[in-house]
């Protein structure tokens, strides 16, 4: 596991090395919303999932923090085309091999 880490840390030290100016703020582009989107749909899951036992004032401040960086995500999307399109392509595919999945199981 340790190995693998480690090999994983310095491809990803070499790309950012090689990464220049526009080409590097294109990257943290797409790391941004990927990342916040996975957050904010994680506290909004978290937020709206009655089955798990969290206190109701638990659940105010994931459904803040949800608000949050929900706007924050807007913002992204708004600011960064190329970042919304990569994200919709993703979700696009991964939708797609879902359905796929599933109707080869029916």
């Amino acid at each position: 596991m340790a190995c693998r880490c480690f090999r994983l840390a310095i491809a990803v030290g070499l790309r950012a090395l090689s990464a220049r100016g526009h080409e590097l703020r294109v990257i943290a582009g797409l790391y941004a919303i990927g990342v916040v989107g996975a957050i904010t749909v994680n506290l909004g899951s978290c937020a709206l999932n009655r089955t798990i036992g969290f206190t109701w004032y638990d659940r105010v401040l994931f459904g803040l923090t949800f608000a949050i960086l929900l706007l924050v995500e807007l913002t992204l999307a708004h600011t960064k085309p190329d970042a919304l399109f990569f994200v919709m392509c993703i979700l696009g595919v991964g939708l797609a091999v879902r359905a796929y999945t599933q109707k080869r199981q029916d």
